[in-house]
């Protein structure tokens, strides 16, 4: 579990966490709302994988670009009511 949350936090590999970690064996306890929130975290990732969390997230892509575009109509209209050129 360690080497995973490693890789996907991208924190620097510790050769010195390697020892203790192998030292300590299976004797490593781990904080109850810690086990929960990596729980959730795998939970949240897996829903995103799925099908469905494509989905969803196409459709947020969606929501962004019209969000997008109709900031940057609002700003070239009120840069056009600024200015004014002869």
């Amino acid at each position: 579990m360690e080497r995973d949350s490693e890789d996907k936090y991208r924190l620097p590999k510790s050769e010195q966490d390697a020892n203790l970690m192998e030292l300590a064996g299976d004797d490593i306890d781990v904080p109850k709302e810690l086990l929960k929130m990596v729980d959730e975290d795998t939970t949240e990732e897996e829903e995103k994988d799925s099908i469905l969390g494509q989905i969803q997230n196409l459709q947020n892509m969606d929501q962004i670009k019209e969000k997008a575009s109709a900031t940057m109509v609002e700003m070239k209209s009120k840069a056009e009511e600024k200015c004014c050129v002869m």
